[in-house]
């Protein structure tokens, strides 16, 4: 029985979903594009309600399903107000899927919401449960940025180029292509992870942000870094590029970038990723474009136990088990991974990668993707 279809049947008459949420209610979490191509070619029929699944803004895909959605009281009806809606559907609190948030339903009045994009909801609970938040309130959780640290004096190690050069590589290649991921255990000093935090208090250190939540992606932020990198991070991606640079592609990084820029990817795509009490990632791949780099790596920022708990990062194969190799960062550590696939005993898997929720505290990591975005 198709995952997705049986998903479908679970959603009221008179609600809606997101093909975020739809991948979840399968079982596949972050599968959004399976999903939509599960409705794609799903049947028009009365035990297969279609109509009632929305892009994660709320939209629908013409007329015809708007109507149906309106006849099941999931939308206002036309020149209905929206504040009218709610009350014939007895609905306590109403969420807007543009921003993922809610009111109750009698503060509709301070807000000019569009019709199309509302969905009635039984409670504060439900609301919260399906990752709506409330109006007004602070976006910290979705969009936590780091407090400046202070760098305390540490024994003598090597430099960072010097720690890359003790790294056996060779096996880290065959374990990458064979499982997907390989840790590298505190590669970076505190520190070092310090520098980097300190260097990323302000939104002004970013290209842009995007707030997971709203993109369905999880709960948490994406902060995409502008050019250059702060220097720790810029000489731990370039030394990484050299070591894991397969033979069809350029020699350098800034040769790579050509390559991306030439197909239409010219924007930033290496991330400080933050998390609060609640986070999660759900599976997926970071693939900007038609250029992509087969690895990519994760940088732990925040210490386990003292700033965080929970928060485990994992690859999952796209067709089996939720994870297959997990791993408990800490600060320090660094993962590299393949971004699409493994070669287990010489067979192609697809994989993906995510995180557990984080239990406690506040979660950082950067992450170094190779490839520009478009």
């Amino acid at each position: 029985m198709n995952p997705y279809h049986e998903a479908l049947r679970s959603i009221p008459r008179g609600q809606t979903r997101s093909f975020m949420e739809l991948a979840e209610m399968a079982g596949r979490p972050g599968a959004a594009r399976a999903a939509g191509r599960a409705i794609a070619s799903c049947p028009p029929t009365p035990k297969l309600p279609c109509h009632r699944v929305v892009s994660s803004r709320g939209r629908g895909r013409d007329e015809r399903q708007l109507e149906r959605l309106r006849r099941e009281g999931a939308r206002p009806r036309k020149r209905e107000t929206v504040a009218a809606w709610a009350a014939r559907r007895k609905a306590r609190f109403v969420g807007y899927y543009p921003e993922r948030t809610f009111v109750a339903r009698h503060d509709l009045g301070k807000l000019v919401w569009n019709p199309e994009l509302v969905e009635a909801l039984a409670d504060e609970a439900a609301a919260t449960a399906r990752g709506f938040r409330r109006w007004g309130t602070s976006t910290e959780r979705e969009q936590p940025l780091p407090c400046r640290r202070t760098v305390m004096p540490e024994p003598h190690r090597e430099r960072l180029t010097e720690r890359l050069r003790q790294v056996d590589w060779d096996r880290a290649r065959h374990t990458l292509r064979h499982d997907g991921g390989y840790l590298l255990r505190r590669l970076l000093l505190p520190s070092e992870c310090a520098s980097i935090l300190n260097a990323s208090t302000s939104l002004e250190r970013f290209e842009r942000s995007i707030d997971m939540l709203a993109k369905g992606y999880g709960v948490g932020s994406y902060h995409y870094f502008k050019e250059p990198l702060p220097s720790v991070a810029r000489t731990l991606r370039e030394r990484l590029y050299r070591e894991l640079v397969p033979p069809q592609y350029p020699e350098t990084l800034e040769l790579f970038w050509e390559r991306c820029r030439r197909a239409g990817q010219t924007r930033a795509s290496s991330i400080l990723i933050g998390y609060g009490k609640g986070g999660i990632n759900h599976p997926h791949r970071d693939v900007y474009g038609p250029v992509a780099f087969p690895f990519q790596a994760l940088v732990a920022l925040s210490k386990r136990g003292r700033d965080f708990t929970g928060g485990e990062f994992y690859l999952a194969d796209e067709d089996g088990p939720r994870q297959t190799h997990s791993f408990k960062v800490s600060e320090g550590d660094v993962v590299i991974f393949a971004t699409r696939d493994r070669y287990p005993d010489g067979r192609r898997v697809s994989i993906r990668h995510g995180m557990t929720t984080v239990t406690s505290g506040r979660r950082f990591g950067l992450g170094l993707v190779f490839h520009l975005a478009e």
